[in-house]
């Protein structure tokens, strides 16, 4: 992906890496104005680290935005058939209270993606650094 990503030729940089291990080495407190991360906590089970570390970086009034996957039938968080983490949307607030965010957008989404010509159903989401 990191190859494919490159010959775009739109990117200043790309990492390989652990996300929290990365932010916490190389991104100053209160640094960034905000955070995308796009398809990737479908990757990450408990996604608690990572929230913490985003708030660490984010400037007050900073915004993160994310997509899950939805979980179907109940949980916090789960391992689903495809390989891919499901999030519940009550873990995602709960989470973000407990990490100092506020959630300003939760949006279902009927297609984040197709899979074998089936849309994957999930979430997106915008919270606000308190």
């Amino acid at each position: 992906m990191l190859e494919l990503a490159e010959s775009k030729g739109v990117y200043d940089e790309l990492h390989c890496g652990d996300i929290v291990e990365y932010m916490d080495g190389k991104i100053d407190d209160a640094s960034v104005d905000a955070v995308l991360s796009a398809d990737v906590f479908i990757y990450i089970g408990d996604i608690g680290d990572v929230l913490k570390s985003c708030a660490r970086v984010l400037k007050p009034g900073g915004r993160l935005s994310f997509t899950v996957e939805a979980l179907k039938d109940g949980g916090e968080v789960r391992l689903l058939p495809c390989g891919r983490f499901g999030h519940s949307s009550s873990y995602i607030r709960e989470l973000a209270a407990r990490c100092g965010f506020e959630v300003q957008v939760e949006r279902s989404v009927d297609a984040l993606r197709h899979q074998g010509g089936v849309p994957v159903k999930g979430g997106l989401f915008v919270l606000r650094k308190a």
